[in-house]
């Protein structure tokens, strides 16, 4: 009785452990069954995101973005020259975003388009001299390339979150997946299509560049040229008889050369460059001399410009030590030089111009042919009025 009484209990006790074991196995089905409509639902998810991807466009979404990092980098250069550099990272992690947000892609090729168009960028930049104004060591340079070239290369794919690490190794380690069979995702289509759309994107940044730095050279030249403008314009004396009347001979006669050449010399001799040239005012002044002030020295300097032999002799008859010297050297270039040493010699004894002396002692050095074209050139030398102001 003991041990069927024993029996029974044990029976009892082993159906109760089936029952348990029946209701474990289906718990155990069931979170397995969870699991994988889980993975499902991230493979499923994650697919959508894949096909997403597109070579295509984001090589030519970011060739179409180093067109304005461009010009944002000659911005800065002109204007902050010293943050110029800093564009080697700003420039990478842009060319990231750009193909990042075109591509929507996970794969290393996208951050292979990345890294191409930050180095092209970088090289346009260099070769337009807006990456450095001064010097700066060459590891830092390296060092801030290196950082945008792994910018570029960081942002440009998506990262996978960790939920979804496991759906993307069954979609994309495991196998190819069938986004990256599509044509816009091939090798042979992305590669030209993306290295052709960066060389005409750059051509035309970099023409567009050229344009924009031949524009401000431009407006350079005019802004100098308006400034020279105007400091020639407070150069400027009023020419008029009420006014050359208010001047000395020696002034009037300096502002004639300065007129005549474009460069003045003050009455001390210091010299004054980009005066305003004005052959007509150069001769109003000396015929103002000449006829209102009957001055013999600007009816000389008339007779020179002009080549007017008549004038400089009448200069001469009037007692113009210069106008005697051409007078005197005339004679001797058309006719007989050894008549007219004694004449230069006698002009050279009386005759208080500096000037003067130096002309008669380079004859007497180099002989006639030296100075014989001098007479015939029409120009209003300085020695005409250096040392005037001793003989008046």
């Amino acid at each position: 009785m003991a041990i069927k009484q024993w029996l029974i209990t044990r029976i009892n006790d082993c159906y109760v452990l089936i029952k348990h074991a029946r209701v474990n196995l289906n718990n155990l089905q069931s979170i397995i069954n969870i699991i994988v409509s889980a993975s499902k639902l991230e493979i499923e998810k994650l697919e959508v995101k894949l096909n997403k991807q597109n070579a295509f466009l984001a090589a030519l979404g970011g060739a179409f973005w180093t067109m304005p990092i461009l010009f944002a980098w000659f911005f800065v250069f002109q204007n902050f020259p010293k943050f110029a550099p800093l564009m080697l990272v700003l420039s990478g992690i842009l060319i990231g975003i750009a193909v990042r947000l075109h591509g929507r892609g996970y794969t290393k090729r996208f951050s292979v388009v990345a890294f191409i168009l930050h180095l092209s960028t970088v090289l346009i930049a260099v070769d337009f001299g807006i990456l450095l104004e001064g010097k700066l060591w060459a590891i830092i340079l390296f060092g801030l390339y290196f950082i945008g070239a792994w910018s570029a290369v960081f942002f440009a794919k998506k990262k996978v979150p960790f939920a979804e690490h496991r759906a993307y190794f069954e979609l994309m380690e495991k196998t190819q997946h069938v986004s990256l069979k599509k044509w816009c995702n091939r090798w042979f289509v992305v590669m030209p299509s993306f290295l052709i759309s960066m060389l005409l994107i750059h051509a035309v940044t970099t023409l567009m560049l050229v344009f924009v730095i031949e524009e401000q050279a431009l407006q350079a030249e005019i802004v100098e040229a308006n400034k020279q403008k105007i400091a020639q314009q407070s150069k400027e004396i009023d020419v008029t008889p009420g006014n050359l009347k208010t001047l000395t001979v020696k002034q009037s006669l300096l502002y004639a050369h300065a007129y005549f050449n474009g460069h003045r010399f003050t009455e001390s001799g210091h010299y004054e460059h980009d005066f305003p040239t004005s052959e007509y005012k150069s001769k109003t002044i000396l015929k103002y001399l000449a006829h209102q002030e009957n001055n013999s020295r600007a009816l000389f300097v008339l007779g020179v410009v002009d080549k007017n032999k008549v004038m400089i002799d009448k200069a001469a008859e009037l007692g113009d030590s210069y106008a005697k010297l051409y007078s005197i050297l005339d004679f001797g270039c058309n006719g007989d030089p050894l008549k007219v040493i004694p004449l230069l010699n006698g002009l050279y004894s009386v005759t208080k111009e500096q000037a003067i002396k130096s002309e008669i002692n380079t004859i007497h050095g180099d002989g006639f042919s030296s100075i014989c074209e001098e007479l015939s050139s029409g120009s209003f030398e300085y020695s005409f009025v250096r040392d005037y102001k001793t003989v008046l």
